[in-house]
Order: C-alpha cells, then sequence, then structure tokens
C-alpha cells in the first residue's frame, strides 16, 4: 500500500470511528444512580458506618458485576435538594437475600472525604440530635428495656410511647427512626407503623420486633426496615436499627432514559 493510500485510510479512521461507536449494538449505557436519606440523622449514620470508609451498600435484586464503574449523585441532606457526584466501582456483589443481609453491590469511592468534607462539617454543626421513638405496650418496663438499648447504641434520647393509636399524637414529622415491639403493642402498633409509612411527610426508618411468623409477615408487606425477633442478641437488634437508619433510597437516571 503507497503512503498516499495509507494517509487516505488514517484520515478514514478518525472520522468514521466515533460514528462507529454510537452504533454500536452493545455499548455500554454509563450507569447514574441518584442516592438520596429520608433524614439528615440517617446520612448521617451512614456516613459514620460506611461512606467514612470509602464505600457503600447498595440494596438491589440486579447488582451490577463486579469491577463496573458507576456514578452516584449523592444528596447528604433531605432539607437541600443538591447532589454531589461520586465516582464509584462495584468491588463486591450479593445475589440472593442469605444470612448476611439483602441482595445488593458493594461499592467503593476515590476521595470521598474530599468531595463532602464541607457538607459533613455543615451537617454535623447545625445537628441537634437524632429523634428515636420506641412504641410498646403498656408495661413501662418492657418498654424501658429496648428504650436503654436503644439509648446505649445511638447515644440519643428516646421518646417511650404505648401501643394506643393516639400515640401518633406525640410524633413530629421529624422523627428519624421508630421501632415497635408488636409483641406488646400488637394491631395499634402495626396501625401505628403503617401511619408512619403512609402518614408522615418525611417517612422515617422503622423496624418492628415480633415473635409470631404471621406477624412478621405482615410488617414485611408493609414495607418495614428491618424485622426481627426480640428474642434474638443485642447485636441482633444494634445491627437491625443501624442498617434501618442508614439504609439509602435509591433511584436509576437510567431507567428514565
Amino acid at each position: 500500500m503507497s503512503q498516499k493510500q495509507l494517509e487516505r485510510k488514517r484520515l478514514f479512521v478518525k472520522k468514521e470511528l466515533p460514528e462507529f461507536k454510537k452504533k454500536r449494538k452493545h455499548e455500554r449505557v454509563p450507569v447514574i444512580l441518584e442516592v438520596s436519606y429520608r433524614t439528615t440523622g440517617g446520612f448521617l449514620v451512614s456516613y459514620s458506618m460506611n461512606l467514612s470508609k470509602g464505600g457503600i451498600f447498595i440494596e438491589t435484586d440486579n447488582p451490577l458485576s463486579v469491577g463496573e464503574e458507576l456514578t452516584l449523585r449523592l444528596m447528604p441532606s433531605a432539607d437541600k435538594n443538591v447532589f454531589e457526584e461520586l465516582r464509584g466501582r462495584v468491588v463486591w456483589v450479593r445475589k440472593e437475600e442469605t444470612s448476611e443481609g439483602r441482595p445488593g453491590m458493594g461499592i467503593v469511592f476515590e476521595n470521598i472525604a474530599e468531595t463532602i468534607g464541607d457538607i459533613i462539617d455543615d451537617l454535623v454543626s447545625t445537628f441537634k440530635g437524632l429523634q428515636i421513638v420506641f412504641v410498646g405496650g403498656k408495661s413501662s418496663k418492657s418498654r424501658s428495656h429496648f428504650a436503654g438499648r436503644l439509648r446505649s447504641i445511638l447515644r440519643s434520647k428516646v421518646t417511650e410511647v404505648g401501643g394506643k393509636i393516639s400515640a401518633i399524637d406525640q410524633l413530629t414529622q421529624n422523627v428519624d427512626l421508630i421501632v415497635a415491639d408488636l409483641d406488646r403493642a400488637g394491631q395499634e402498633g402495626l396501625a401505628l407503623l403503617r401511619w408512619a409509612t403512609d402518614g408522615m411527610k418525611n417517612r422515617p426508618a422503622l423496624v418492628a420486633l415480633a415473635s409470631l411468623p404471621e406477624m412478621q409477615e405482615t410488617a414485611k408487606k408493609l414495607g418495614i426496615d428491618e424485622v426481627i425477633s426480640p428474642k434474638g442478641s443485642p447485636n441482633e437488634f444494634r445491627m437491625a436499627v443501624l442498617r434501618a437508619l442508614s439504609r439509602p433510597l435509591i433511584k436509576s437516571t437510567n431507567d428514565e432514559k
């Protein structure tokens, strides 16, 4: 092939390659996930547990492959509709629910502290503490047992209420977490959780304690974040509370395209 023909071929490749890439049948579409939190308190718990260590766990029935890259648009505060973009990479995947947790993927980020460090400082400086409500039965002794665990785990004030539906009046729209002992609060406790799911402007994280399988199933159908037995270990209770508080709300912008 002559020098002139070689030159013509180079020009052809330079001109046609971008167009060829656009037409590739299996071109990978960049994955963009919007991650937000129900409350500022929930975000700060998630940051202390996960993000400060450079990663996050995203619950999904359709995880990406290990090694795949994506962009997360992170909204740290529920009060500010502003997203910070983080570049991430999938480092591990859980395809099915196991004793270790629900299906999803572990994502690691680069330089997250530099990206959202100032936002964290601002949120911490104005944060007034977690607002936690424990819903139990008539016995103040049983309520105090679990409320004491919550205070120990989260170092925050816990408001204790009975299972009566009138307890709704004691809840504000700024609650971060509601834990309900359904063994003692029964159907009225379920009704309160149902109201928290549908009736509160900013739905808080919800944890239900239930021994009976049918009560557990009912709570799961309501969309309660964590449903566990009250007879479980203190560590099981602790992990359920932290998972519920730190669980982000996920939206894929690719679904809109």
